[in-house]
Formats: structure tokens, sequence, C-alpha cells
């Protein structure tokens, strides 16, 4: 069996172990178990190996996150906190209050005194009223109720707090008055990257009529926030709203009209395969590093990587090394409906079209 798929298979085991299974028995008879069917199963001992090896590994990672996730909720959940943090998204307005994402870097409960200084990101809400004129990297700091997001209230009901842990979303904050510190203080690649982002977007504007400009803006960003509800709705009603989700299929288009560009200038095929990784690693960035887009991305740059080393690509190998990294970067997200659907599709798309070419082959 293929190594990547078997430490994905053990890495998913350990994660959902440590996330609903929490008790330290319990999990050394299910290693105890599962040795048993591998040893039963003639598999070889570098497999058995590389499976105990991620099981162990990503359980002890999601059991830290949880650990460390229950210990911001005991000390600073639903008590006044001062702030300081960098905004790291782009505003969204609602009709009384704005919101952005930001990336807390000291926080401090005003009345233990206690403080934290790991950063990690948080919603932040800010009446309309205010008028702050925010903006993407700008350093602000702020007095707030550090809220904790719901759980589900009935059983398999929406867990909002789960739901935003996919997202390294740890809390809530309501703010009434803001104190911007500094501008542009967060990562200088990912602010310019930001910039041509506002800078595209204002150029479909400038070109194309409002509704026509919402439309190219979601199908290309995957920003939906300037698209119409009746258009949304219309989306729905044709069974079309995957479209305005920025996915693999939009990733096929943009790299087939890249390289039908370098075909024309008649660029050296080595040479076009390294600019599209470098263009491919730049528009998981653009987009926000969004699961079906980041697995899209990652799976072709391993083919490319494969293509100029002269070896075969293996589509399961590209699937399992691709949900790994994304599995490494935040756990969590193996909770997300988005990341589950992109690779259950490709996955069934993958084996129709094996078994298709073994029936032709008959």
């Amino acid at each position: 069996m293929r190594p990547f798929c078997i430490a994905l298979i053990a890495a998913i085991l350990g994660i959902i172990i440590g996330l609903y299974l929490k008790s330290i028995i319990l999990f050394f008879i299910i290693i105890a178990i599962v040795s048993i069917l591998l040893l039963f199963c003639k598999y070889n001992k570098k497999q058995i190996v590389i499976f105990g090896i991620f099981f162990v590994l990503f359980w002890s990672y999601i059991t830290f996150l949880e650990n460390s996730y229950h210990e911001k909720y005991q000390e600073y959940g639903n008590k006044q906190v001062k702030i300081q943090a960098i905004i790291v998204s782009s505003k969204k307005e609602t009709q009384y209050k704005e919101t952005y994402q930001i990336k807390v870097t000291q926080m401090q409960n005003i009345e233990t005194k206690q403080k934290t200084n790991k950063p990690f990101f948080m919603l932040c809400y800010i009446k309309k009223q205010n008028k702050m004129n925010l903006k993407y990297g700008d350093k602000i700091e702020f007095i707030a109720n550090y809220e904790l997001p719901s759980i589900a209230r009935n059983e398999a009901g929406f867990d909002y707090r789960q739901y935003l842990k996919t997202k390294q979303i740890v809390g809530i904050a309501n703010i009434t008055n803001v104190k911007k510190i500094a501008e542009e203080q967060d990562n200088w690649l990912q602010t310019q990257i930001y910039l041509f982002k506002i800078d595209l977007i204002e150029k479909i504007k400038s070109i194309l009529p409002k509704e026509e400009a919402s439309l190219c803006i979601g199908l290309l960003l995957g920003d939906k926030s300037g698209i119409s509800q009746e258009v949304q709705e219309a989306f729905k009603k044709s069974s079309l709203s995957h479209m305005l989700a920025v996915s693999g299929a939009h990733v096929s288009y943009i790299l087939l009209g890249i390289t039908s560009f370098f075909n024309i200038i008649k660029l050296q095929k080595r040479w076009s395969k390294l600019l599209l990784i470098f263009f491919l690693i730049f528009f998981m960035a653009l987009i926000g590093f969004t699961p079906s887009v980041t697995r899209a991305c990652i799976m072709c740059i391993l083919t490319l990587i494969a293509e100029i080393l002269f070896y075969k690509p293996d589509i399961y190998q590209n699937m399992s090394i691709s949900l790994l990294i994304i599995l490494v970067f935040n756990p969590y997200s193996i909770l997300d409906i988005g990341l589950q659907l992109s690779f259950a599709g490709t996955l069934g798309i993958v084996l129709f079209m094996q078994k298709e070419k073994r029936t032709k082959r008959r």
C-alpha cells in the first residue's frame, strides 16, 4: 500500500480520536487493536511504523490544540480583556456593523492581569456608527468582552465553536471603541498579495457593470459579498451554487489559459512548469488557502514536480500528501464540509475514470 495513504489514514484516525475520545486508556486500546489488525493483514514493518508514527503525532497535535483552546476559554472566556491585534482580512459590512478577522498579538485579562502573547485569530465586530476606516494590516488596541462561540445546543446541531476552529478562529469580540496604533504591521508579502487582490477587484469593477463585476469577482476570487441575494438564489435554484465557490475546476481553467499562453510564446517546458508552480502558490495565497483550492493547487504542484523530475505522478499519493499538508497547518480542517466534499468528489471522479478505462480495455 502507498506510504502516504497509510500516513493519511493514521493522521485522520488520530485527529478523530483526539477530538471525540478523550480517554488515554481507550487510546492505547485502539492502538493495540489497529496494530494487531495490521499484523494479521501481513503489512510489512515499515508500513506499521509509518502508521504508528503519524497516528501518535496527529493525536498528540490535536490534543495539544484542544488543551490550549480550553485554557483560553477558561482564563478569558466571557471576561473583559485588553487586546492588541492586527487586521488580517478585508471589511465585511452588514446593515449595522463591520466584521474583521484579526490576529491577536497580545491579550490581557483586565481582572486577573493574566497575559498571553501567543498569536491567535478572532472575529471582531465594530458598530458602523464608529466610522473607524480600518484596513488590512492596521494594528489596533481595544477593550472588550472575550466572547466564546456558541456550541451545539441540541444533539447533532450546528456547533459554531467547532466551525470557527476550522477557520483557526478562537473567539469573538464586539467592540465599541478602537484605537489604531499603526498601519501595515502584518507580513509584508501577505500585505502585497492583499493589495494586489484589492487592485484587481477595483479594476474589474471599473471595467464591468456592477452586477457583472460582482459575478466575475465571485467566479475568479470566490468573494461573494458583492453578489446580490437574488442572483445567489438564482444560482441555488439552478443547482449552480458550486460555480461561485472557487474550486479545482477554476484552477484547471486558469492553468489551461496560462499553459496556452506559454505554448504561444514557445517557452521551454521545464521553465513553464516551474513558473506554473510559483503561480499556483501565489493563487492559493490570493484566494486565502480555501480547502478546495489548496487541494487542487498542491496536487497540481506535485504533478508538475514529478514531470520535471521525470517521475510518473500517482494521483492517490498526491491526494494524500495534499490533505496531510492541509492537516499539518490546521487539523480541524478535517471537519470542514468544503474539504470533505472536495476530496470525496475528486476521489469519486478518479475511481470512476479508472473503472471506465478498465471497461474499455475489455
